[in-house]
């Protein structure tokens, strides 16, 4: 492996793939890459897992699945409309720490536990 500073790691030459972290451009023989960005904001909710509330790379933004936890108080509402309006409030947090909103959104998922809640969920505004 080379390393290029304290937070970029490249692994030798495997068929051009490259895993490198860091904010900047870097020139490894004679190609640019772009590096990933960890995005974390404190207006959702810390993450309790190996992962980060969201990964800017190569001009996406991609975010991590959000629960409904209130980032303030740390409760979770009991109200399916109400969990479905914090976890989107917790998205637009994320969106909003790298200058996005959700108009900026290509594609969203939505995981629900009961079918029967799908018409409650589904009156949410996501855009």
């Amino acid at each position: 492996m080379k390393i290029l500073n304290s937070k970029c790691i490249v692994p030798e030459r495997r068929r051009g793939a490259c895993i490198i972290r860091h904010e900047n451009l870097k020139s490894i023989e004679g190609r640019l890459y772009k590096m990933k960005k960890v995005v974390y904001t404190k207006q959702a909710p810390q993450t309790i897992g190996p992962y980060s509330q969201a990964i800017v790379a190569n001009g996406f933004l991609f975010v991590s699945g959000q629960i409904p936890v209130n980032p303030a108080n740390g409760e979770i509402s009991t109200d399916i409309k109400k969990q479905t309006e914090q976890s989107l409030a917790n998205v637009k947090a994320i969106l909003a720490a790298e200058g996005s909103t959700t108009a900026d959104v290509v594609k969203t998922t939505i995981f629900i536990k009961n079918i029967n809640d799908f018409t409650l969920i589904g009156g949410a505004s996501i855009c």
